[in-house]
């Protein structure tokens, strides 16, 4: 099954929870050898540094990185997609990716992971698209 980035979005859009990171108006871009750039905007209240009339409007965030199939475990755990951070910016600043997993709410975030289904069998990240395999 190919998915191209549009079609992506729009599944993100409906199913992507919160959970892992914040994002608000979360976007994908397939970059293409397996990279993949995730945006949004990061609301600043969740990091409750600053009390709530002082805190300005959200910052767009974008984290860049490469994504990969990690195999579930004997213990049970689902197979998971995983995209390793290797670039964090904050509008159009770029930060070292230590300073993400130093944020309070997401603290030693390196990696984001979501569940996915033990028929995927690979994941290739091209540039505008993004091909699954799946087992028979």
């Amino acid at each position: 099954m190919t998915l191209s980035e549009r079609e992506l979005n729009a599944f993100v859009s409906r199913h992507a929870s919160g959970d892992e990171l914040p994002l608000n108006e979360m976007g994908v871009r397939l970059i293409g050898n397996g990279v993949v750039e995730l945006t949004g905007r990061f609301p600043l209240r969740a990091l409750g540094l600053l009390p709530q009339r002082l805190v300005p409007g959200p910052l767009w965030v974008r984290l860049r990185g490469h994504v990969r199939l990690e195999s579930g475990t004997a213990r049970g755990n689902r197979q998971q997609l995983r995209l390793d951070i290797e670039q964090f910016s904050v509008g159009r600043r770029r930060f070292p990716v230590a300073v993400l997993g130093m944020m309070p709410g997401v603290s030693g975030l390196q990696a984001i992971r979501w569940p996915v289904p033990a028929a995927v069998e690979s994941l290739t990240v091209e540039a505008g698209r993004l091909i699954v395999t799946t087992r028979p």
